[in-house]
């Protein structure tokens, strides 16, 4: 490690930011110790220090226990994961002079503000004399404790929109009432469960604020090892090594679900995958799949997998097996827990893993980088890691019982929201295989597009689809002509200026809902409608929804007696599809915008007809 250390000096002396930024990753993307992480963290302010990387993640701490050990392994791990961090750790117990008093340039700069106080700090009486309170006292401390915790968030919220993320209490170690603390109605374990669901109901009523389970990490961690006594009193450090890597991986975490792509689908290999033992071989009966051990390890994941797919994952198969196998245990099998229609493409045939991997992604419409491939075979892995290092490959550790925990540590996988669309989208993409199959049945596409009974509803931005409408600005790619990312108070922001207007577009047929698979964000400034957002989601691309779409926004601009509508391509490596789209309805391209991709048209005598196989509903709530 440390000669690999030494040529990234190199690389940085010698000029070659990006090599040197790429080795540094990759060294990062090691089990990283905190000496490690401390030298990586040096060359990464030396890099910083002599070549401008514009991507830079800043992040503010805020806490009352000492921090800073935290640091250098979160810059480390979320620079395996693409992430330049900048982390600023302000002074012990600085909660509220620093939100009242810092620049607004410092503040204007921050990405991610960490609120990190402790019990002890916050509310000493909660901890040290809670018996002196009594209940109503107990109830009191309660509310004061949240109501001083949102008016740090609220105080924030109105000098940034910047994404924060709070940590909950954790219970004492040491307990007043001892062994009759969990009966008692007020005792501390009691009080930190209510102050720590008052501070749930804070995150869920700002918006883009997100609760760290602190006190869950305590747990999982264990008491015993979380802490070091004699750290807290030496230096008011109160996390033990452990505690300090269990941490800033779980920042790590939050701060690449908020700030990377999410993966959206998981392809799995079969044997000794989904079940042990060899199908080929084995056949229905003879493999590893029921309740007594070793079978019900492989249930038990199974049930995990299951989980991610009502989380909103695509599931999909690529095995080397006979089809009509790998359909019969999912089907037939009496204990198996993922059914056929769990997996949106099943890829059971004896052709290279990175073929079907790629036949899976272009039958979804998704981006190589969108996949997760899990398989137990070194080779297999080493093979799609070598063909196809966009996809992310995960070996399987030799010990089935450690399959649950490797799943749940893709953090490809994780989110800060949680949508409706998230809880169906397994379902439409079953949906989407029925119409491919009607599709192939049509005679013509006029044909099936008539068959389909498609119904495109426009919708309004309010609380409820405001989550949606930013998730989708947030990960959406191919068909998305600015590719402009929002947050949901972004999203929110807009919705109170009249300049603005916001609109979910809804897509259901026959075969189901898929719920609000696209945006359309429309500026008005002067005598012109500039459209900053028009986005599809690709289970939809290709449906002509985009008619509809295009025509509400044309009638909401003649509604307002505009006289131009623009609209811009901004290129990027994934939405070169859609380069031509407004050319395709008519619209002209502006000259003398040097660097810029601009199209529009005159009003009011533009019009976009909508297909007559789509029903079109504008349920907007002005309207």
């Amino acid at each position: 490690m440390g000669d690999r250390l030494e040529q990234v000096k190199n690389l940085i002396e010698a000029g070659h930011a990006d090599d040197a930024f790429h080795a540094l990753q990759l060294l990062s993307s090691e089990a990283v110790d905190i000496p490690t992480a401390n030298r990586i963290n040096q060359l990464l302010d030396l890099l910083l220090s002599k070549h401008a990387i514009e991507k830079r993640l800043r992040i503010v701490f805020l806490r009352s226990f000492t921090l800073e050990p935290v640091v250098p392994l979160l810059r480390a791990q979320l620079l395996a994961h693409g992430l330049c961090a900048e982390v600023k750790v302000a002074g012990f117990n600085q909660f509220e002079p620093y939100l009242h008093e810092a620049g607004d340039s410092e503040i204007n700069q921050i990405d991610l503000l960490v609120l990190a106080a402790r019990l002890e700090e916050v509310a000493p009486e909660a901890i040290y004399r809670r018996l002196q309170l009594g209940i109503e006292g107990g109830k009191n401390l309660v509310l004061e404790v949240a109501g001083r915790i949102a008016g740090w968030i609220e105080t924030f919220r109105a000098r940034s929109k910047a994404k924060i993320l709070l940590h909950n209490f954790a219970e004492p170690k040491y307990l007043s009432l001892s062994i009759f603390d969990a009966q008692s109605e007020w005792g501390q374990g009691n009080i930190v469960s209510a102050i720590n669901a008052e501070l749930t109901n804070i995150c869920r009523s700002h918006q883009d604020v997100y609760l760290l389970d602190f006190n869950r990490l305590q747990r999982q961690i264990g008491v015993n090892h979380f802490y070091d006594e004699r750290l807290w009193y030496l230096a008011r450090q109160p996390l033990s090594r452990s505690g300090l890597q269990a941490l800033a991986k779980l920042y790590s975490r939050y701060a690449c679900a908020m700030f990377t792509p999410r993966k959206k689908c998981l392809v799995l290999d079969l044997d000794n995958t989904l079940w042990g033992g060899i199908l080929g071989e084995d056949g229905l009966h003879g493999i590893h799949l029921g309740p007594d051990y070793p079978d019900n390890v492989f249930m038990d994941f199974q049930r995990a997998i299951l989980n991610l797919y009502d989380r909103g994952i695509i599931l999909a198969i690529a095995s080397k097996n006979n089809e009509n196998d790998v359909a019969e245990v999912l089907d037939k099998h009496p204990h198996a827990i993922l059914k056929s229609q769990h997996f949106a493409v099943i890829k059971a045939n004896w052709n290279p893993k990175p073929q079907s991997l790629r036949e899976i992604a272009a039958e979804l419409n998704i981006g190589l980088d969108s996949l997760v491939f899990i398989d137990d075979s070194p080779h297999e892995c080493e093979l799609v890691r070598q063909t196809l290092p966009e996809v992310l490959t995960i070996q399987l550790p030799s010990d089935p019982l450690r399959y649950i925990e490797t799943l749940d540590n893709i953090w490809g996988f994780d989110t800060v929201t949680f949508s409706d669309e998230d809880r169906v989208r397994g379902q439409d993409y079953q949906a989407q295989l029925q119409r491919n199959q009607l599709k192939l049945k049509s005679s013509s596409l006029e044909d099936f597009f008539l068959s389909l009974q498609m119904e495109v509803s426009i919708v309004a931005a309010d609380d409820s689809t405001i989550p949606r409408i930013a998730q989708l600005t947030q990960k959406t790619n191919q068909f998305n002509l600015t590719t402009k990312r929002y947050s949901e108070a972004d999203i929110w922001k807009m919705t109170q200026d009249s300049n603005y207007e916001i609109c979910g577009v809804r897509v259901k047929d026959k075969f189901g809902d898929s719920g609000i698979v696209g945006v359309g964000i429309v500026h008005y400034k002067n005598d012109t409608a500039h459209i900053d957002t028009l986005l599809l989601s690709c289970r939809v691309i290709g449906r002509h929804v985009e008619d509809a779409v295009l025509h509400h926004l044309v009638s909401q601009a003649k509604d307002r007696s505009v006289k131009f509508l623009v609209g811009e391509y901004i290129p990027t490596a994934k939405n070169s599809q859609v380069e031509r789209l407004y050319e395709k309805f008519g619209f002209v391209q502006r000259a003398g915008q040097p660097g810029r991709n601009l199209w529009s048209v005159a009003l009011p005598d533009f019009y976009v007809k909508v297909p007559d196989w789509i029903k079109t509903v504008v349920s907007l709530q002005e309207i």
